[in-house]
């Protein structure tokens, strides 16, 4: 029963083969590593050549239009950033390094900013600016 094992599935594999969309499984359960090697799938044929457009004599063929690069975005509005107050940085004076703070400066402008140790001396790092106009 061994030695024919070999020779059913070399038949079976050769019959998978012949059918392109088949899937092949190539198994052998001989002793001793005596399997025949399994058969080369063959290569698929080339992919047919596109189909040319046909030609109108005395005309050349359509030029696609050439498309224009974008335009560079606008500049953002120049925004001059007041002073950061005294009062925001004597505001982080005894608070841990990191902490978040959000200070009015007057009805409708304030700023947001980060309490961070420079020297052993805690001072306000701006990173919100808001102003209604």
């Amino acid at each position: 029963m061994q030695k024919t094992t070999p020779l059913i599935l070399a038949a079976l594999l050769a019959l998978g083969a012949a059918d392109a969309d088949a899937a092949v499984h190539y198994v052998c359960e001989a002793a001793r590593g005596k399997c025949p090697k399994p058969p080369v799938p063959p290569t698929p044929p080339a992919p047919p050549a596109p189909p040319t457009p046909p030609s109108i004599p005395g005309h050349a063929p359509p030029v696609p239009p050439v498309i224009a690069a974008p335009p560079a975005p606008p500049a953002p509005p120049a925004v001059d950033l007041p002073e950061v107050p005294a009062a925001f940085h004597a505001a982080c004076q005894g608070k841990p390094d990191g902490t978040r703070l959000n200070l009015t400066m007057r009805p409708g402008e304030g700023m947001g900013g980060v309490c961070e140790d420079e020297g052993g001396k805690m001072v306000f790092h701006l990173r919100s600016y808001h102003r209604a106009d």
